[in-house]
């Protein structure tokens, strides 16, 4: 059981340890048209083929797909930490008193890990204002300057 869960957390943790251009790089190639693994995927469901990065919408959900797995172990290790700090005494009073889960959370959980919810959150943005490597691998830009970013303007040397 120990081995299946450390086997778990590696491949959960993966993503983050992945430098951003090699993760976009890999993603890139399962984006591909002709050869990319999830276009068979999608053929052997009965999905006719997407080209991932020619059209915009395409394109943007592929930034934002590559973004949520290279930053969701992030965030998760830090929720997971937060919920540790959270005494289990209130939830056994909380019980004892008739509370329903959700009341448990909105009344205990989020009040008491609301610092480390503004503390992934303000991390997040800071991120999503220095996101360069993943749009440039993965779309250039592209398609026309629909996905471009205040790095991938500054590189090009755009105004």
């Amino acid at each position: 059981m120990e081995r299946t869960s450390n086997l778990f957390k590696t491949a959960f943790i993966l993503p983050m340890m992945l430098a951003h251009v090699v993760s976009a790089t890999i993603w890139k190639l399962m984006f591909s048209p002709v050869y990319g693994i999830l276009n068979n995927i999608l053929m052997m469901l009965g999905y006719n083929k997407v080209n991932w990065t020619a059209d915009t919408d395409n394109a943007r959900f592929a930034i934002i797909l590559v973004e949520l797995w290279g930053s969701t172990p992030f965030c998760m290790l830090i929720f997971l930490a937060a919920l540790k700090t959270v005494p289990k005494e209130l939830y056994e009073s909380a019980l004892i008193d008739g509370a329903n889960r959700i009341r448990t959370f909105f009344g205990i959980t989020l009040p008491l890990i609301r610092n480390f919810l503004a503390l992934v959150v303000s991390i997040r943005i800071m991120d999503s204002l220095r996101m360069f490597d993943i749009v440039y691998t993965l779309t250039n830009g592209g398609p026309g300057d629909d996905t471009e970013t205040i790095g991938t303007t500054i590189y090009e040397g755009g105004t």
